[in-house]
């Protein structure tokens, strides 16, 4: 799977002041990495005034099937043999 382009956009308020401004003191590192790139864009703005989680997200991805049958097969393989093993005797 790749990730395009995309845009991540939150507004974010807790019940405490003090709390909402301890989550962007550790939200906004993240924000900082995840924006330096050109193809992903997301910003947080913190709201004071009382609870509230608002947002708008947009990610364009590919998946590409043919690379998703190698793991498949893997884990098709695993669950029969647990299911094998966990059977009352």
């Amino acid at each position: 799977m790749r990730l395009g382009d995309g845009r991540i956009d939150l507004r974010i308020g807790l019940d405490d002041p003090a709390d909402t401004g301890m989550l962007m003191a550790v939200a906004m590192p993240a924000v900082a990495v995840l924006g330096a790139g050109d193809r992903l864009r997301a910003s947080i703005e913190p709201d004071f005034e009382g609870p509230r989680l608002e947002g708008y997200a947009h990610i364009t991805a590919r998946i590409m099937p043919a690379a998703l049958l190698g793991p498949a097969a893997r884990l098709a393989w695993d669950l029969r043999g647990s299911a094998s093993r966990n059977r009352p005797q």
